[in-house]
């Protein structure tokens, strides 16, 4: 059972509702599957990061970087081809916002953490920008093998309508490897590019599909663990195969927050995410990036659809773009 992404979509909190249920374990990011220094260590090894279960229990792996590279699925399937696979998927055009903020948190924290230097070798967090123009920066990168499209998109002042040929130019730049940024990485612009095509979600579910059945893929909706974590909870634990402990009764809304905290059987008090999960909240996506990033997103959106169903995911406000 692994958690797949997207990133910055709400896995953590999924990973600490689930464990509410006692039928339920994990070792939590494993990073078996997406790093070489991990993977080349054998199964073994990863076998000796799970915790130790029960027949009547399951484990599972949460690591979102297992959805960013098209290699992974095919080592997950060589490990163990009926694996299942969950993916939590939330509104693009926010979660840049989350992941921009997450970057600069990383790199400033880490850059001060001499054993995790060699990851972040430097502070990259003035490099970035602001956010508006990391994200400009970032599109403009993906599509700078099409300035006309570039130049129609980023023209907020009049309505966007090629989004066949944008969807073209945003997968003919995730197709070339080069344009993914990696930990030795210098190009502080391939951050900015990856915080906007990493909410490209069915690019890289179609790698999964390509080892998996759809079956053994479930798809959520993570505005649920805003507006119903039950709901999303019961049908994960339905997929996972095990009896259902935890629904309605174990949620409670943060009159502060407005998000659902977890109490667990034995807890005296609910245990609410982390005031830095919600850091996003707070700040406001100007109308003029919201504009370019939802035609981006547009572009996708049919692919997407076709994987998981047009219902899905209709709150997303991604129909109605200008």
């Amino acid at each position: 059972m692994i958690i797949i992404g997207a990133q910055k979509c709400g896995t953590g909190a999924l990973k600490d509702y689930l464990r509410g249920n006692p039928f339920i374990y994990t070792a939590g990011e494993d990073h078996f599957f997406d790093r070489p220094n991990n993977y080349q260590k054998g199964y073994k090894y990863y076998l000796e990061m799970q915790p130790e279960i029960s027949n009547n229990s399951i484990t599972f792996d949460k690591s979102p970087s297992y959805m960013k590279d098209e290699i992974i699925p095919e080592r997950i399937y060589k490990y163990y081809p009926k694996a299942k696979i969950i993916c939590l998927l939330c509104e693009p055009s926010h979660r840049t916002l989350s992941h921009y903020l997450h970057i600069k948190a990383l790199s400033k924290r880490y850059y001060n953490t001499p054993s995790m230097r060699r990851f972040y070798h430097r502070n990259i967090t003035n490099e970035l920008g602001t956010y508006n123009d990391a994200v400009t920066t970032g599109i403009n990168g993906i599509l700078k093998s099409n300035p006309k499209i570039s130049d129609e998109l980023n023209d907020t002042k009049n309505k966007f309508k090629n989004y066949a040929e944008l969807r073209e130019t945003i997968y003919t730049h995730l197709s070339d490897p080069d344009n993914y940024p990696t930990h030795k990485d210098d190009e502080t612009s391939k951050l900015h590019m990856e915080i906007v095509f990493r909410g490209a979600y069915a690019y890289y579910l179609q790698h999964y599909l390509t080892w998996f059945n759809r079956d053994q893929i479930l798809i959520l909706n993570a505005n649920l663990l805003k507006t119903n974590p039950a709901k999303l909870l019961i049908e994960t634990q339905e997929f996972m195969g095990v009896p259902i402990a935890v629904d309605g009764k174990n949620f409670v809304k943060n009159p502060e927050t407005g998000y659902y905290c977890i109490l667990g059987p034995e807890d005296l008090e609910p245990a609410c995410t982390a005031p830095s999960k919600h850091r996003s909240s707070s700040i406001e996506i100007s109308s003029d990036i919201e504009i370019k990033l939802r035609r981006f997103y547009k572009a996708l959106m049919p692919d997407i659809e076709n994987i998981a169903g047009k219902s899905l995911f209709s709150d997303w406000p991604l129909k109605d773009v200008f």
